[in-house]
């Protein structure tokens, strides 16, 4: 290897080195709002907040140098906390037009790709036509991209999951069907599949009936718009730091996201 590459690196190495130092040297203790929501945030054995959007944000902390006070809210909430706090990060968070101007954004932890499940013996059709479920009823968690963007297009049927329903875990989904107070549930297939073997449920009990592109969205880091834009700047470069070392796809690797 030549001298000049040797030094090249070097100085990059030390350009890496002087942009965190920087980043962490303004430190502080950031107030969080999230909500349960697997494989992102959830609890473990031990009453732990574990997860793929927990980790990043917890390495992201520990590059800035950061104390953080997470708190677990029914989603509603969270949102509300995060639209009228200044300095309050959220995650994570659906980013879509409707929000764009709500928030101020770090950046993507993820790409949730999702579908509308039923039950196999409940006799809704599959379709490639979101407005073929206008006649169902559909369970959303208040204020949820889902919620936002359904409202939008003029369902009218849907079921309001409140925060003991929607905030414990993803089997909560599958009970809505259950309890006969939705036909049809959103969510990744990621998701789905553990909560059924939770329920002790085969993978059969649901179907897939509709794959919901139309609400797709990036899951994503934000702040309140309000918030100071240094603290905001330090986690998008912390963001951009942990992506480019490959620590954001070991992350990833770890918990599974695509």
């Amino acid at each position: 290897m030549g001298i000049r590459k040797v030094k090249l690196q070097v100085l990059a190495l030390l350009a890496v080195l002087l942009t965190m130092l920087n980043i962490k040297a303004q430190s502080a203790e950031i107030n969080v709002v999230t909500e349960l929501f697997y494989p992102y945030q959830q609890v473990d054995e031990d009453n732990q907040l574990k997860g793929y959007s927990v980790e990043v944000v917890e390495q992201l902390a520990r590059m800035t140098g950061d104390a953080l006070d997470i708190q677990i809210l029914p989603w509603a909430v969270a949102y509300q906390v995060a639209l009228e706090t200044p300095d309050t990060m959220i995650f994570s968070i659906g980013r879509t037009p409707e929000r764009e101007a709500l928030f101020a954004w770090v950046g993507s932890l993820a790409t949730e790709s999702l579908h509308f499940w039923a039950l196999s013996q409940s006799g809704v059709i599959e379709s490639d036509s979101l407005s073929d479920f206008r006649q169902y009823r559909i369970a959303v968690v208040k204020e949820a991209t889902t919620h936002q963007l359904l409202r939008a297009s003029g369902f009218e049927k849907l079921y309001i999951m409140g925060g003991s329903e929607s905030n414990v875990s993803e089997a909560n989904r599958i009970n809505m069907l259950i309890k006969n107070r939705a036909d049809i549930i959103i969510a990744a297939e990621t998701a789905m599949l553990p909560a059924l073997k939770q329920l002790r449920l085969p993978a059969t009990y649901l179907v897939r009936v509709h794959r919901a592109r139309e609400l797709d969205s990036e899951l994503s880091l934000a702040f309140s718009k309000d918030s100071n834009p240094v603290l905001v700047g330090r986690y998008r470069e912390a963001l951009l730091q942990l992506r480019e070392s490959g620590q954001m796809q070991q992350i990833q690797a770890r918990w599974g996201i695509n």
